[in-house]
Parts: structure tokens; sequence; C-alpha cells
């Protein structure tokens, strides 16, 4: 969804994003957290929601949409992956 340079050139992009990123979710569950995983090659933003439902339909909603002119690639984890993810790139 972003690329260094993008938060590199604009203090507000990352706060920005979280909350572009966290409204768009909100019309398809409950989100519990949303984190920009700063050190992700290929700049991932993970969405932690309430419930599964909700984390599925949001995933199926986004994916292949577009964001900042670059395409998003959105999908269900689990709970564990998830933990393994944030602990890799946040």
């Amino acid at each position: 969804m972003f690329v260094e340079s993008d938060f590199k050139n604009d203090p507000s992009f990352l706060s920005d994003l979280k909350e572009d990123v966290s409204d768009e979710c909100k019309k398809y569950g409950d989100v519990v957290e949303v984190y920009v995983a700063i050190r992700s090659p290929c700049g991932a933003v993970f969405v932690q929601f309430n419930d599964a439902v909700g984390a599925d339909n949001c995933s199926k909603k986004l994916d292949g949409r577009m964001f900042n002119g670059r395409p998003i690639s959105s999908y269900f984890i689990s709970q564990d992956t998830l933990q393994d993810e944030l602990n890799k790139h946040l």
C-alpha cells in the first residue's frame, strides 16, 4: 500500500494511512487495531478485527482495489500468522 518514500517525505503519512484504512475497514466489521508495517518490503498494513466474519468480508471487498495508485492485495490470516508478521515487520 505504500513505499518508504511516502512516509519519509511526509511526516503525517503513516497516521493518515492508518486512519484511512481503519475508516474503510470499519464498513465491514469491528476493527480492533490497524498496524502499518514500516519494515515490510511490500508496504503491508494489517487490520485486526473483532471477529473472523468481518475480517473475511473486508478482505474480499478490498482485494484488487487501488490505493494511492497501487493495487491492494488483501487476504485473511489467522491470529497466529498476524503475530508472526507483526514480529517481523513492526
